[in-house]
């Protein structure tokens, strides 16, 4: 409850969405408990792009004002008590959670298969957060599956996201839409945490769980 007595407001995004979404999402999403006195929207954002529909669910919010503000994307798979713990960090004082999402696939040579994408930076370098040690501070994560109190991105002015690439041939040079927003955040003070205990699942052919980048022990890093 708010400090009022008022029903909090969360509007729960969805930027990212395809022919996964008649498939076990749905079921998930459907199973998804809202936690005590707390008002869930669900609203499925519009856009050419997908920085365009993070800019349309965050929008959305803040015409509504609403308390909070959650992405969860169509690929990303979540327990039934997700919105309640990630709620309860809120509750605590986190203003901006992730969750771990195991990476589908390989996204980069210098990354392991499958691996967690939840990320602190040391000398420069992207280091995993570690799994043992609960919620944690991190630089980068997927925007999959986040939560936010909204009056972050009435701090933070817009542009939150967008797409680094080269203004001849439009190929992609650098960060994206989730690392983007992440940056914008640290870089006005707000700190961002990751819970490691809520495990969620990456939807491909199959759901993949946090097991599955302990199956390629001797992966071979590229260029640094």
């Amino acid at each position: 409850m708010t400090d009022g007595g008022e029903v909090r407001h969360i509007v729960i995004g969805t930027p990212w969405v395809s022919a996964f979404m008649p498939t076990p999402w749905v079921d998930a999403a459907l199973n998804l408990r809202a936690p005590s006195g707390v008002r869930v929207e669900w609203f499925r954002a519009q856009g050419w792009c997908d920085a365009r529909r993070v800019h349309n669910v965050i929008e959305h919010a803040l015409d509504v004002d609403a308390d909070l503000v959650a992405f969860l994307e169509a690929d990303v798979i979540v327990p039934p008590h997700w919105l309640e713990s990630m709620a309860k960090h809120l509750d605590s004082g986190h203003r901006a959670v992730a969750s771990v999402v195991p990476m589908r696939g390989r996204a980069h040579e210098k990354f392991c298969p499958f691996e967690p994408m939840a990320w602190t930076v040391e000398d420069g370098r992207l280091v995993q957060i570690d799994p043992d040690l609960g919620i944690q501070e991190i630089a980068f994560a997927s925007l999959g599956g986040c939560l936010f109190d909204t009056d972050v991105f009435r701090e933070v002015l817009p542009p939150w996201g967008g797409h680094e690439f080269d203004p001849v041939t439009f190929e992609p040079t650098g960060s994206t839409t989730d690392s983007i927003l992440f940056r914008q955040l640290r870089r006005a003070g707000i700190r961002v945490y990751a819970d490691p205990d809520i495990e969620v699942k990456h939807l491909h052919a199959f759901e993949i769980d946090r097991t599955y980048g302990d199956r390629f022990p001797d992966w071979e890093a590229g260029p640094a």
